[in-house]
């Protein structure tokens, strides 16, 4: 997510108003756009490199523990592996995340914002979002109640409001569900769909993928090491 965890104020009003969203029949007719590399040849000489065997279609089965296990490294265990694989298929399932190179994209995101899935709750109190009102933040206590949660560090009572209308969850007066491997991932899951940032990953667009969950290219390294172990992994 944004370093400053805001969804965009466009795509935020739509999500909370229930608005339109974009139809895939549209989609699917707009002309691909070129990748976007953040003008970098070594970084469009890597992701050539990287995309090179891993078609943009379907991919059967889920992620195993084991395959997990090979992406995020040595600091995941075998049981934490265990453990969050099921949450993690379940919710690229609901997202429609079939692709190798969307779930590799998606998981390796989310690793780099969770320190390897270490952290599902952020580490500092949250104070410094006390009084955001780009984040909804509006009541005391907010900065603290909303902090960042999940793999993707959901921030901000209007985010926690439209993640929990989308999901049927009362994230509002229960923020703190965000925090459990089987809601932070789904969590995570709809902000990915919100940005249509499936598209993106299908192109090979690693860049664009960053800035639709950074907000810029914030650690662009660190996520791109997880994304060539992902794509290999899944191979």
């Amino acid at each position: 997510m944004g370093s400053n965890g805001v969804l965009d104020a466009n795509t935020l009003s739509k999500l909370q108003a229930g608005g339109p969203q974009i139809p895939q029949e549209t989609l699917s007719r707009l002309t691909p756009q070129p990748r976007n590399t953040g003008g970098d040849p070594e970084i469009a000489r890597r992701l050539d490199q990287m995309h090179a065997s891993r078609p943009s279609t379907p991919q059967p089965g889920d992620v195993s523990p084991e395959q997990l296990q090979r992406i995020v490294g040595s600091g995941m265990s075998p049981d934490r592996a265990q453990q969050l694989a099921p949450h993690l298929n379940n919710a690229m399932r609901e997202a429609g995340i079939t692709t190798d190179r969307q779930k590799a994209a998606f998981i390796s995101q989310l690793a780099h914002e969770s320190g390897g899935f270490r952290h599902f709750e952020e580490l500092a109190s949250g104070r410094a979002y006390e009084g955001r009102r780009d984040l909804g933040n509006t009541q005391a206590g907010d900065g603290e109640r909303f902090k960042g949660r999940g793999p993707i560090q959901l921030t901000g009572r209007a985010n926690y409001q439209a993640a929990g209308r989308a999901l049927g969850l009362d994230l509002e007066n229960n923020p703190d569900l965000v925090s459990r491997p089987d809601v932070g991932f789904r969590v995570a899951a709809w902000y990915w769909n919100s940005r249509n940032i499936n598209q993106t990953a299908d192109r090979g667009d690693f860049v664009g993928v960053t800035r639709a969950i950074n907000g810029g290219t914030n650690g662009l390294d660190d996520r791109m090491r997880y994304y060539e172990r992902a794509l290999g992994a899944l191979a």
